[in-house]
């Protein structure tokens, strides 16, 4: 037991208070999805990849609360849109990752998904997928507020990164 927990016993035995605390909740750090070698340039215009037999483009909105003083909170939902365009369905495609760069290319925050799941793709058909991170907060000295997403996925033993366009956060400024 360390010496804070052993004060915080005998405060509470003292005094009858019960003090919380909260910490944000850390999760594992991930490798990030590389940057692209030319940052997306429009707010309009979403990368259309062809990987096997799926046309894969995708979209972000950042939303947020930055304080003065202590870690933001940063809240992400990437719409994902795909076209199996091949004779067989996909049943395996996942989201694993994505990484949230400037406009410049700087890393700001790499994350996985808040679910964890394979989707179904039929044969001839669209979807749109909705993947959120976890809401979390981030000690950072970043302004992020024109940045782009590099989402890694897999599906069929292969994997391709999506670039979504540039997208301007919106964040709460305290």
């Amino acid at each position: 037991m360390t010496f804070g927990a052993v004060l915080v016993i005998l405060l509470v035995s003292i005094t009858g208070i019960v003090l919380y605390s909260t910490q944000p909740i850390e999760y594992p750090l991930l490798d990030p999805v590389p940057p692209s070698d030319v940052p997306p340039q429009n707010l309009d215009s979403p990368e259309v990849i062809q990987i096997g037999p799926l046309n894969l483009s995708s979209s972000a909105n950042a939303t947020g609360f930055i304080p003065h003083l202590g870690p933001m909170t940063f809240r992400m939902v990437i719409e994902m849109n795909i076209t199996n365009t091949g004779s067989d369905d996909i049943t395996d495609f996942r989201a694993l990752k994505a990484s949230v760069y400037s406009n410049e290319n700087l890393l700001f925050y790499t994350f996985d998904f808040q679910s964890d799941w394979n989707v179904t793709i039929t044969a001839g058909d669209t979807v749109t997928l909705h993947y959120r991170n976890r809401e979390t907060r981030i000690q950072q000295p970043f302004d992020p507020f024109v940045i782009y997403v590099r989402v890694l996925v897999s599906f069929a033993d292969q994997e391709a990164i999506i670039t979504t366009p540039i997208l301007f956060g919106m964040f709460a400024i305290e």
